[in-house]
């Protein structure tokens, strides 16, 4: 027959057919059991040919036939179960293809049951219905099976027993899948059955747990193989729930652990059956997945392997345990972990303590006390064993795996502890290479190390650059080689870039845009809704900023699409895709609005319009029809607005419309366009319409128009939805209106859909936010990892299994590389509160915040407290609410309570105003922890109202201090709140309210109860009144006391915690068997008494042994100093460590570096070819210094970005290694030095770049200070004139050089410099210089140069310039001006060394001149003599040196003692010096016209006219000396000089203290030098005699020397120049006298004086100068000016216009040789005679005046000689001229009759009896013709008070006001002048 026809027959008789292949197919199922292979094979065979017959008939028609749904199965089993012939092949075969039957049909489920019912009569005891109904008694009957019962065809052959047991036990493993699955027999019925399939597999997986443990050793096997590798994935659940509630068992109520025989066997065999699954071939990805609650599974476990006391059992199960661990981590990607990082973490801490060097602190071996000694050979052979195991499972579990922690503290804590062990491990095994038996442990140590090192770089390079310079070549090289593999993994965890904010992020950013967005979505689904908006914002910005965020939402809306059920609620539920997309419409939306808005709301605004519809809010003058008309015409102006803008509706909307309409259409046909709607409208328009302010809209809005707006808005939204009102009959009537304008509604959704051509134009975003972003970004990625990954590792994700596993392992990588996230970055918006609804409670709130606020600073900066991580918000709970976290050990006493309080309303605040949580921490919890009453009072009236919405307080292990708290804590909580409370002793069970990723319990908190190693029950403590049952627990780093009764704390009973750190014990005393104390440092001494029920060395024991664990941890190994590294310092670093090591004495340590530089220009893709290979038994000589520094030389031209890195870590390293090493430092650090100066641009000024090279001179210079004595000259020739060639370096230097240092490290310094400079000493000298003027030109804000602030690094500058000085470093013939210039400003200043350093800087200086200068031998013979000059002890005192013993070289003193201030006299004598040096070389001796006097004269000038007290005052001074020509000195700057001295005598006014620096004094100076060489053609040349005399009239005896000297100037500059011909002196300056002003200014002045010139010229003169020759500080200078006065007077004035001049200058000189043709003219006459002589005195005026002037002179004269003279004169006028005698007798008798009392002088007591006897004698003297009133007529009422200064007489300081007005008066008439 045909096909047709054999089909047609199949037709007919279907249901007969579908029950014969439901039979068949039970039949060959259980058949392929059979101990038979062949058996087992024609079962194979006759599938086949069912197969054949299935596809012959046609799988269509087989709808009810059982057999066809797993087809695909049962064809493949056809093959295979004839191909393999052996039993095991074969039955491994058969049971591989039954574990992947995923349909229940019912022929399956019969045979299960079927080869269930037979396998329970193998186990025997499952028949006794007595036994079966006691599961306990059957379980021990089980476990204690000694062998399988066979069945009735197999008495005789025992062999065929167990291959039949262990086949049924494999199939029944393998087809238990079909118990859990759904089935897909329509027609199957139940029959009969009692017990459901599922209860069937439970029980059979029970029995076969049993059976794991049981007495027979096969049958024990045959369980744990088919458990392991035979199980269906479907029933993985179910087992790991059996071996929970197993190992659960083998803990106590209070967590202690029953340790017996039999749950040892079962804890080894679950081991076993974990590893069997996990390495599994046959499993596919998805099956791992399956293994939930994995964490649940282990940790019991390793608790409990643990505790087995040391021997060959325990040692072999932790093996085991080991390798399950190893075997978990390599199938990590597909295994789905509540919390990895956290449980990994534990793990490697689990292990860390099995390993010997832990366990030897342990309890003591058992195998060392029995005398077998091959059992402690095998338990020795075993440990050694186990350190391999435990590394091997420590290495996986570090594999990417970042280290956790609060704080980065917390973690680099756990590195260091972590690189402890592997650094004592390694350096146990070089000094006992005997005791590594397994010959792989170091390399394993080193693979572990690399794992640690490439997930934590940020927390542990610093401890490999550490053990990079290691003392033991053998440790060094194996930490070259961990640096190496991290190379070579590919990891690549350092990247230069990653100092850049975004190019730290590229890798994330990359794998954050692939295509799919896995990456991005995956973090969507791990967000909770209360962080979403913050997320959405962040994804938005960063995912428009890559022009991607169209790709973003598309997606999004796919997933949205593809998780809605119904059309309704498609996007109108808060979810991740709705805040994307209201995130992204505010983000490019606001120009769009605003376009589409503003006309329609101005419209609004400006008409008074009422729009309520609701009967019962309207108001009685409103109408409603006219209400309602507003309402529809506001609505369809609105959407007449939406309808024309859509061309205006920017593209990327456009875009999301267009994608809705097609996702949603293709799911929910006729919904695409609501779907629109619930978009643009829901999320977009109509918020902006209801709230026109928030955008920009409109600023104000009426309480009507915002009724009406939201009325609009309700119009909108249902059209949008395209339904009519029926909630809300007051707006039925807008019912019409939707149903006009759904034609509408529909083509602007349709316009909306339809995209435009062209290009999505992306929103601007600052590169500041940008950065933000990526900083945010990388927070929530950190923060949502756990989550992340298990979203990655869901079979629900459609993605294949290994493109997921490689997506989370980049993510992982990147994630660690990163490191953790910006300490900002978790700075997120919080949510915005709403007011309370309540009025009176809100003003009652408000009036509460108010007062608190008063009490509190809110304005003072808390983030320190936000550090502290005191109170918080974390997360939510399992029902979304978020949770605020108290952390009690954290307050301490130190916090103000204020600050505190405001800290805690500042955080909680916005979470108060809706429902939240609160986490209260009492780990731990203190009195010094406790918060005063009053604050917590103040707290919960403030916070009352939020009562309401707190959900509920959860307490973690609450003690004793806190029930005794918490008593005085329950008056302020109502009972209400006191139920909110919940109790947990057990931090863990905040998990049952708070999922474990969202939990922001510290993990300090958490690993409490994690970390518990022991416990202990039936203990009591003893206290001073009572007893108290306790349960002691011993964990990693605490004491627990917990109690057995429950206590009542806010009407809730609870159990109390008593933690004590195990650090804090002080001794453990043991009192007897039972009883101990222990002993504790708490702020004093504190006991605790424990009697124990089991002997109680048990406890003491272990306590010992952790808390040797515990100091074991704590003596880490850390980095030898606190050194911070980045990324982009690494390859520098590690180029180094290569370089120094690859000269290094050992062949190992020669080819570790090597092997590191191959992988370094590997994975760092150094361009310069250095052809290197990594392989194996390599050999490199010893002498490789020429292809270190080959290779240093190529890498420094080709990667000059290294340079920085490497040069800090090379002279970093030189430090720590020997003579050797350092002198090859040097040598290949050479090359790289030049490369300094690419950092240096001045673009660089504020670059971190420029902060590395100062870092790197610094080490250098500290190097250098180190090693000079052995060194010292390799270190100058191979760093310092390498540096001395690069310009840009230079000033860098010299800044680290200028800190004050020690006398021995100065000189160093010195020798830099000098070193330096001998490069470049133009350059060099010439930075020096320039940074030293700069310093000078600074010091405006000081009057003493040695209080400035800079004085210091002046003077070290200064230093430097001597340094060079010699043999010309310093540039002298370019940079002499400066020099000179510099020593002006800088002599006789500061300490005695310092004066001394100046003086030799110009004694060097003249001396580089005399042996560098290209001139005349006579020039410098003039060198040479000023050289010696300036030696002398004149100016050594001049430049400030009183003491021999003060050199350059002396030791410097932190205070000198009291120098003298130098004085203008010695400043214009320097002055006149160093210009004598300059004018030596010139050709004609002058330099004037020179380059160097004009640069000099130009640093002068600019130092006189800028405002700086210490050095202005001798600028001037110097400038006036050097402007020594016509040439030199011009209009501008005596204008200059004029404008400064009127400045200075205007502030004189206000302060007494003027002048007290010279600066008016110079200015005078200055000035009277520049009218030597003034053109008489200045418009400031005539005045200035009446400036000097108005200067001197001043009475300042501050000004009156350089106010003589100016007049002395001006007097004879008017002579030399011919100004007095024919005039005479008096004629001349009278005459311009009269021009101007100054008539009347003169005139004012010589009446606030009393003398006036206008009356007697030459008497007037000589007056204001009298008191000159009374101060002997100025007698010189007057005597000189008098002398020069009257010589000049003399040639062409008649004698008696001498008179004045001979008055004042006879008394002091005597006899005046050069005035001898003057007194010839009178004959033989003696001087005194020849004053009253007739052509001397013409007129009784005259003689009033002489006789007046006379006695004023001898009224204070002290000398005999003047008196004498005086006295004569007088004596010669009252006899030749006796009318004008009374004029002067008020002021003469006091002094005759004091002389005639006191003196014993002859000729004075004859002069003064003369004097009375010639008045008593002539019968001419009339008192009333002439007295001493006659002067006020004459003019010269001031002349008997002109000896002396204004400052001794009354209203002295009024009249030198108005003096010095006066003289700011001409200075302002003179800058007019003609």
């Amino acid at each position: 027959p045909s096909d047709r026809d054999l089909r047609a027959a199949a037709t007919d008789c279907m249901e007969l057919r579908s029950s014969c292949y439901a039979k068949v197919e039970t039949a060959l199922l259980i058949h392929l059991c059979a101990h038979s292979t062949e058996i087992s094979s024609k079962c194979a065979t006759c599938f086949g040919l069912l197969c054949d017959e299935a596809e012959i008939v046609g799988h269509e028609r087989y709808t009810n036939n059982t057999f066809v749904a797993n087809y695909s199965v049962y064809r493949e089993l056809a093959i295979t179960g004839v191909c393999h012939t052996g039993r095991v092949a074969q039955q491994k075969a058969i049971t591989t293809l039954l574990r992947r039957i995923d349909r229940q049909t019912s022929a399956n489920l019969l045979a299960w049951e079927e080869a269930y019912a037979r396998w329970n009569t193998y186990v025997g005891p499952m028949n006794d219905e007595s036994i079966g109904e006691n599961r306990q008694a059957t379980k021990a009957a089980l476990r204690k099976m000694t062998m399988v019962v066979p069945r009735p065809h197999l008495n005789d052959n025992q062999q065929d027993v167990i291959w039949e047991f262990t086949n049924l036990t494999g199939f029944l493993c393998a087809l238990g899948g079909v118990c859990v699955l759904t089935t897909s027999d329509k027609q199957a019925k139940p029959g009969k059955q009692t017990v459901l399939p599922s209860h069937k597999i439970e029980e059979y997986l029970s029995s076969l747990l049993d059976l794991v443990v049981c007495d027979n050793i096969a049958v024990r096997n045959v369980a744990k193989m088919c458990a392991g590798t035979t199980l269906s994935p479907a029933v993985y659940c179910l087992l790991f729930r059996d071996l929970q509630a197993e190992m659960r068992k083998n803990f106590g109520d209070s967590g202690q652990i029953n340790l017996t025989e039999l749950t040892t066997l079962f804890v080894d065999q679950t081991i076993s059956i974990l590893k069997l699954i996990l390495e599994n071939e046959n499993d596919q990805d998805n099956d791992i997945s399956l293994l939930s609650d994995l964490e649940d599974m282990i940790l019991p476990i390793m608790k409990y392997v643990g505790q087995l006391v040391q021997g060959v059992p325990a040692l072999q199960t932790k093996c085991k345990l080991c390798g399950l661990l190893e075997v978990m981590m390599e199938r990590r990607q597909f295994i789905v972990f509540k919390n990895e990082f956290s449980f990994r973490c534990q793990l490697i801490d689990d292990v860390l303590q099995w390993t010997s060097e832990f366990s030897d602190v342990q309890s003591s071996n058992p195998a060392a006390e029995q005398p077998d000694q091959n059992l402690g050979k095998q338990v020795k052979k075993l440990r050694k064993d186990l350190d391999y195991q435990c590394l091997k499972a420590i290495s996986a579990l570090l594999r990417a795996l970042p280290l956790q922690g609060d704080t980065n503290e917390s973690k680099s804590k756990a590195f260091s502890k972590y690189f402890s062990f592997f650094t004592i491990l390694l350096t146990r095994i070089r000094k006992n290479p005997g005791s590594a038996l397994i010959p792989q442990l170091p390399e394993a140590t080193i693979t572990a190390l690399s794992n640690l090192v490439s997930a934590n770089i940020e927390h542990g390079l610093e401890y490999f650059v550490t053990m990079g310079y290691h003392e033991d070549h053998e440790t060094r090289s194996a930490f070259l080689k961990v640096l190496t593999n991290i190379l070579n993994q590919g990891v690549q965890p350092f990247d230069a870039s990653a100092d850049d904010p975004v190019d730290k992020y590229y890798k994330l950013t990359e794998l954050m845009l692939e295509d799919d967005l896995t990456v991005a979505l995956a973090l969507c689904d791990a967000t909770g809704l209360t962080d979403a908006d913050h997320l959405a914002q962040i994804l938005v910005r960063f995912f428009e900023a890559n022009d991607r965020t169209v790709d973003l939402l598309r997606e999004v809306i796919a997933l949205e699409v593809c998780r809605t059920e119904a059309a309704n609620t498609l996007f109108r539920r808060n979810s991740m895709a709705t805040k994307l997309l209201a995130a992204y419409t505010r983000l490019i939306g606001g120009p769009y609005l605003k376009d589409t808005f503003s006309v329609v709301m101005k419209t609004l605004t400006a008409k008074a319009l009422t729009f309520e519809l609701d009967p019962d809010k309207l108001d009685a003058r409103e109408q409603l029809a006219v209400n309602l008309e507003n309402v529809k015409t506001a609505s369809a102006m609105f959407l007449d607005a939406i309808h024309a803008s859509i061309p205006l509706c920017p593209r990327p909307l456009r875009q999301i419309c267009f994608y809705l309409k097609d996702l949603v259409g293709r799911k929910f046909p006729d919904h695409e366009l609501t779907a629109i709607g619930g978009f643009m409208f829901l999320r977009f328009l109509c918020p902006a319409v209801v709230s026109p302010e928030n955008y920009g809209l409109a600023t104000v809005v009426s309480a009507d128009l915002k009724r009406g707006l939201l009325l609009v808005t309700k119009v909108l939204q249902n059209l949008a939805n395209q339904v009519l009102f029926t909630k809300e009959p007051f707006m039925h009537d807008m019912n019409s209106f939707i149903t006009e304008k759904l034609p509408l509604i529909n083509d602007i959704f349709t316009q909306l859909a339809e995209v435009p051509e062209g290009d999505n134009m992306s929103a601007m975003l600052p590169d500041e936010q940008k950065e933000q972003d990526l900083a945010h970004l990388h927070y929530c990625l950190s923060k949502s990892l756990e989550k992340i990954t298990r979203v990655l590792t869901s079979p629900k994700l459609n993605k294949p299994q290994e493109s997921r596993a490689n997506i989370l392992n980049r993510l992982t990588n990147i994630m660690s590389q990163l490191g953790p996230p910006p300490e900002s970055a978790d700075d997120k918006p919080l949510r915005t509160s709403t007011l309370l609804s309540n009025p009176a409670a809100s003003s009652l709130t408000s009036n509460l915040i108010e007062k608190f606020m008063d009490r509190l600073d809110l304005a003072t900066n808390t983030d320190f407290l936000r550090e502290k991580n005191i109170f918080y918000h974390s997360g939510s709970t399992k029902d979304k609410v978020p949770v605020l976290y108290l952390i009690v050990r954290n307050i301490t006493p130190d916090i103000p309570c204020n600050l505190l309080a405001s800290h805690i309303f500042k955080v909680g605040k916005p979470f108060t105003h809706g429902p939240f949580s609160v986490v209260v921490d009492c780990t731990l919890g203190s009195q010094l922890n406790q918060v005063p009453t009053t604050w917590c009072n103040t707290l919960a009236k403030v916070f009352f109202y939020a009562a309401e919405q707190l959900q509920a307080v959860y307490i973690i292990n609450p003690n004793h201090w806190f029930k005794k708290y918490a008593k005085r804590l329950t008056k302020l909580i109502s009972s209400r709140t006191c139920k909110k409370f919940v109790f947990l002793s057990n931090a863990t069970r905040i998990f049952e309210y708070i999922a474990e990723p969202d939990c922001g319990l510290p993990a300090s908190t958490l690993a409490v109860e994690r970390t518990v190693k022991a416990t202990y029950t039936n203990v009591a403590k003893y206290t001073q009144y009572n007893k108290k049952d306790t349960v002691v627990r011993i964990s990693s780093d605490l004491l627990h006391l917990m109690s057995v009764k429950q206590y009542i704390v806010f009407g809730h009973p609870t159990v109390l915690i008593d933690l004590y750190p195990l650090d804090k014990i002080v001794d453990i005393v043991m009192l007897d068997e039972v009883e101990f104390v222990i002993k504790f440092d708490a702020g004093g001494q504190k006991a605790i008494s424990l009697r124990s029920a089991m002997p109680s060395e048990q406890i003491i024991q272990q306590l010992r042994a952790t808390l040797k664990n515990l100091q074991s941890e704590s003596r880490r190994v850390a980095p030898a100093e606190q050194r911070t590294f980045r990324p982009s310092d690494v390859p520098g670093t590690l180029l180094n460590m290569a370089l120094l090591n690859l000269a290094s004495s050992t062949n190992g340590l020669r080819v570790a570096a090597y092997n590191l530089l191959r992988s370094l220009s590997t994975t760092f893709s150094f361009s310069a070819r250095l052809q290197l290979l990594e392989a194996p038994g390599l050999s490199i000589p010893r002498n490789t210094q020429h292809l270190v520094v080959q290779i240093s030389e190529r890498l420094a031209a080709s990667e000059p970005k290294l340079t920085l890195e490497f040069l800090v870590e090379s002279l970093h390293g030189m430090n720590k290694t020997d003579k050797f090493g350092q002198q090859l430092c040097l040598h290949y650090i050479k090359p790289w030095i030049p490369n300094l100066s690419l950092f240096c641009k001045p673009s660089n000024v504020n670059d971190e770049r420029v902060a590395k090279v100062r870092e790197v001179i610094n080490a250098m210079i500290a190097f250098t200070i180190k090693e000079t004595a052995e060194m010292g000259s390799v270190v100058y020739s191979k760093l310092w004139k390498i540096m001395g060639r690069q310009a840009d370096l230079i000033d860098l230097v010299l800044d680290r050089l200028i800190v004050e240092t020690e006398d021995r490290v100065g000189e160093i310094l010195e020798n830099i410099v000098v070193a330096m400079a001998s490069q470049n000493a133009q350059l060099f000298s010439g930075k020096i210089i320039h940074r030293l003027l700069r310093m000078m030109a600074r010091c405006e804000d000081v009057r003493d140069l040695a209080d400035y602030e800079h004085w210091g690094p002046m003077t070290v500058h200064v230093r430097l310039l001597l340094m060079l000085s010699f043999h010309n470093l310093v540039a002298v013939q370019l940079f002499l001006p400066e020099l000179l210039h510099i020593t002006m400003m800088l002599f006789s200043t500061g300490c005695s060394r310092t004066r001394a350093v100046v003086h030799s800087l110009i004694i060097n200086i003249v001396h580089a001149l005399y042996t560098s200068s290209d001139t005349a031998e006579e020039k410098l013979q003039t060198l040479k003599f000023n050289l010696s000059e300036l030696h002398q002890l004149q100016f050594r005192l001049l430049f400030g040196i009183t003491s021999n013993a003060a050199s350059p070289f002396s030791k410097r003193v932190g205070k000198d003692e009291q120098q003298e201030k130098v004085s203008p006299t010695a400043v214009e004598r320097i002055a006149h010096a160093l210009l004598s040096v300059l004018n030596c070389l010139s050709p004609i001796n002058n330099a004037s016209g020179t380059a160097r006097l004009a640069r000099w004269i130009s640093l002068t000038s600019a130092a006189t006219f800028t405002h700086n007290p210490p050095l202005q005052w001798r600028a001037f001074i110097t400038l006036g000396v050097i402007s020594q020509s016509h040439d030199l000195v011009n209009e501008n700057q005596v204008l200059q000089v004029l404008l400064a001295l009127r400045n200075t005598l205007q502030a004189s006014l206000s302060s007494s203290a003027a002048d007290s620096d010279f600066l008016c004094t110079s200015i005078i100076m200055c000035l009277s030098r520049l009218y030597e060489h003034m053109l008489p053609s200045s418009k400031f040349f005539p005045p200035m005699f009446w400036l000097a005399m108005t200067i001197i009239q001043i009475g300042d005896p501050r000004l009156f020397g350089a106010g003589v000297s100016l007049l002395e100037s001006v007097i004879k500059t008017l002579d030399e120049t011919g100004c007095l011909r024919d005039v005479g002196l008096a004629g001349y300056c009278m005459h311009i006298r009269e021009e101007g002003m100054l008539p009347a200014m003169m005139d004012k002045l010589d009446d606030s004086v009393g003398i006036s010139f206008k009356s007697n010229f030459s008497f007037a003169l000589a007056a204001h100068l009298l008191k000159g020759l009374r101060q002997p500080s100025f007698k010189t200078a007057t005597v000189r000016a008098l002398s020069c006065i009257v010589d000049i007077v003399a040639k062409d004035s008649a004698p008696a216009g001498l008179l004045g001049y001979l008055a004042a200058l006879l008394p002091v000189c005597g006899d005046m040789g050069h005035l001898r043709h003057i007194f010839l003219t009178a004959g033989e006459v003696r001087h005194h005679q020849f004053l009253f002589s007739e052509q001397m005195v013409s007129d009784n005026d005259s003689a009033a005046l002489l006789y007046t002037f006379l006695a004023t002179v001898l009224k204070n004269s002290d000398f005999e000689q003047e008196q004498l003279f005086i006295l004569e004169a007088l004596r010669e006028g009252v006899q030749m001229l006796p009318d004008a005698f009374p004029v002067c007798t008020d002021i003469l008798d006091p002094k005759l009759k004091a002389l005639l009392k006191n003196s014993e002088n002859k000729a004075i007591i004859e002069a003064s009896l003369g004097i009375l006897r010639s008045r008593a004698a002539s019968p001419y003297l009339d008192t009333s013709k002439f007295s001493l009133s006659s002067l006020n007529q004459i003019g010269f009422a001031g002349l008997p008070n002109c000896d002396c200064f204004p400052t001794q007489l009354s209203g002295a300081e009024m009249k030198r006001q108005t003096i010095t007005k006066i003289a700011i008066s001409l200075v302002d008439w003179l800058f007019d002048f003609r």
